[in-house]
């Protein structure tokens, strides 16, 4: 593997296990925030209406696991990028 490629491919597979972990750690503040501004669009569309509370908890959990789901999927690819770069750099 040429050396430029093995940068290119480290710093890729780099990028994306930190932002998968970032994603990861950071997605209850990230989903409640989403679920908020829902809220916030939806009252502005519908001032009459009013939203249950359990309404607002589902919104929160959809997103919190949503969030979840797509941080541990760059996460894992990450980590599965670095260690196949590896190897193929190192095993010869």
């Amino acid at each position: 593997m040429n050396k430029e490629i093995f940068k290119y491919f480290m710093f890729g597979s780099v990028v994306l296990t930190v932002v998968g972990l970032i994603l990861i750690l950071s997605s209850t503040s990230l989903g409640m925030g989403m679920a908020d501004s829902w809220i916030n669009s939806f009252m502005n569309k519908f001032p009459e209406e009013s939203i249950e509370f359990s309404e607002l908890e589902l919104r929160r959990t959809m997103h919190i696991q949503q969030i979840i789901v797509i941080g541990s999927i760059l996460f894992f690819v990450g980590l599965l990028t670095t260690f196949v770069t590896l190897f193929k750099r190192f095993a010869k």
